[in-house]
């Protein structure tokens, strides 16, 4: 049987028991076009009108190809051409303007690790409550002996920044465990909470707290600290607890300074 290719008009001659009774999917060798044959007692189609010139129309058929099971597998599953230009197209805008944000980013913070450049890329918070980068220097324990509070224990020691931006409200804990490692008190204070050594002698549990409480410019937790500089603490435990004989501290959390001022 001889059909003809519906795009480039090529002859084929075509052995019509390749087919399948009601058709089949071939492929053009010339132009890769794929279109369906049916053999003559199934097609119903009108004669095919063939426009070329006479002396084309008289040239040899060439054989068609028929595909097999897989091949029009692939063909039905294969993304039309377009879609994955496009696909294509919106990877590389995408790809473009988080190259155009890292460089940003590093431009304004010159100082910031990859880590922290990566993170603000793409809005991962990777150290949430700000305590990755404060650490704990010069620490002293101590006990106190006050003839109004009596015997208290005492905490002290510095904060030193290790962000490129300056901190501010940096909270610290401290806790006191029993032997079996079980809280006994816990304290929380803001860096530069401190008192001087007079202080600590003569001053009574009351007297401390109104200090605290009417000097809030010494014991503000705004109190902010630059990059790289360091920030005193104290954290008092008046009485001293029954059975506590371990001691920890860790900075719990400290926040972003708006704008930078030497403590």
């Amino acid at each position: 049987m001889i059909i003809h290719c519906e795009q480039c008009t090529t002859t084929y001659h075509l052995d019509e028991k390749l087919l399948e009774p009601f058709g089949s999917k071939v492929r053009c060798t010339r132009c890769g076009h794929i279109f369906w044959a049916e053999p003559p007692s199934f097609s119903d189609a009108q004669p095919f009108s063939d426009t070329r010139p006479f002396s084309e129309s008289l040239s040899k058929p060439e054989p068609a190809l028929i595909l097999d099971e897989e091949e029009e597998a692939a063909l039905q599953i294969r993304p039309p051409r377009k879609a994955l230009r496009v696909l294509g197209i919106i990877i590389l805008l995408a790809l473009l303007a988080l190259a155009a944000r890292f460089l940003y980013v590093q431009y304004l913070h010159p100082n910031w690790d990859f880590k922290d450049v990566f993170s603000n890329v793409f809005f991962l918070p990777v150290d949430p409550e700000g305590n990755q980068k404060i650490s704990l220097i010069n620490i002293k324990k101590y006990f106190k002996e006050n003839p109004k509070i009596g015997r208290f224990f005492i905490i002290e020691g510095e904060i030193k920044n290790g962000y490129p931006d300056p901190r501010r409200k940096i909270k610290i804990r401290g806790s006191l465990r029993t032997a079996e490692n079980r809280v006994a008190v816990s304290r929380e204070i803001y860096s530069g909470w401190t008192f001087t050594a007079e202080e600590l002698d003569s001053l009574s549990l009351e007297e401390i707290n109104k200090l605290i409480l009417t000097q809030t410019e010494r014991f503000s937790p705004n109190l902010q600290i630059l990059p790289g500089k360091s920030l005193p603490f104290m954290i008092l435990f008046p009485p001293l607890p029954p059975g506590s004989t371990q001691v920890s501290i860790e900075v719990v959390s400290s926040q972003k300074a708006q704008s930078p001022s030497t403590p």
